[in-house]
């Protein structure tokens, strides 16, 4: 009789599977930044894009000088044409597995300077992509828009 009662739960048990696992493309940059200058012009020959993680650890990307080994922080220079002379921007991904800070300076353009806060899914960091157009600095005598 006791079988015969726990019956229908057993039924019901063995129809239900459990849910599949995430299929999860691997690890991801936490953030995907493109930076240009506003107005379609042309980025400065010596910017400056800096970011700190993690507490202490800061690395800088300089457009006029590429340093060695990143850890963090990967760019590549977008040339106009075929010479790299002249920047149309700059594309970068920060592998900070969290949250960055991101300073990016050049002569002639205001200082970005921006908190980034990372986006966790069930599959670890998804990947945050960011356009920055970077405003030149007004000149003398001219106020900003």
């Amino acid at each position: 009789m006791r079988t015969l009662s726990l019956l229908p739960l057993m039924m019901l048990y063995a129809g239900c599977e459990p849910e599949p696992a995430p299929t999860c493309p691997g690890p991801s940059p936490a953030f995907r930044v493109q930076v240009k200058a506003e107005g379609g012009g042309l980025l400065a020959p010596d910017t400056r894009i800096a970011v700190r993680y993690g507490g202490n650890g800061e690395e800088t990307f300089l457009t006029n000088a590429p340093g060695p080994s990143p850890q963090v922080l990967f760019c590549a220079l977008i040339p106009v044409g075929t010479t790299a002379d002249k920047l149309e921007g700059v594309s970068c991904q920060l592998w900070t597995d969290g949250a960055a800070e991101l300073k990016i300076e050049g002569t002639g353009f205001e200082t970005y300077d921006r908190s980034l806060a990372a986006t966790r899914g069930e599959c670890g960091i998804e990947t945050t992509l960011m356009e920055i157009l970077l405003r030149p600095t007004p000149t003398e005598g001219t106020t900003p828009p």
